[in-house]
């Protein structure tokens, strides 16, 4: 029993796929596995600090889930910045994504109360 494949359709994505080399898709599985463990180690690394930056900032429970919850959606907003950006200007002309500008600062609400850290 054989299986037969329609043929894509000019300007389809499965046309525009079928015109990369198997090479240069493999690449880019390869970065987007990257991507995928860069995200993941990132928020273990958080969920494992969080402890620490409640004691050393002598911040409430809820001040330090405000805090994970800033760091989480800064994040997302310029990975889906970063990925239009990319659709819409193309890969040759896009800057690349602004890895650092991830918030260093506690939010407003934890400044007045835990902000500078006790020093002991």
């Amino acid at each position: 029993m054989t299986t037969t494949i329609a043929p894509a359709q000019a300007g389809s994505a499965q046309a525009h796929a079928a015109a990369y080399a198997a090479r240069r898709r493999k690449a880019a599985l390869v970065v987007v596995a990257l991507a995928l463990v860069m995200d993941l180690m990132d928020a273990t690394i958080l969920t494992i600090a969080l402890r620490a930056i409640q004691r050393t900032m002598h911040a409430r429970f809820t001040a330090v889930h405000w805090m994970a919850a800033a760091y989480t959606l800064t994040f997302a907003l310029l990975l889906v910045t970063g990925g239009r950006l990319g659709d819409v200007l193309g890969s040759t002309s896009s800057p690349p994504p602004p890895a650092t500008a991830t918030p260093s600062a506690p939010p407003p609400s934890c400044r007045s109360h835990c902000w500078p850290p006790a020093r002991s």
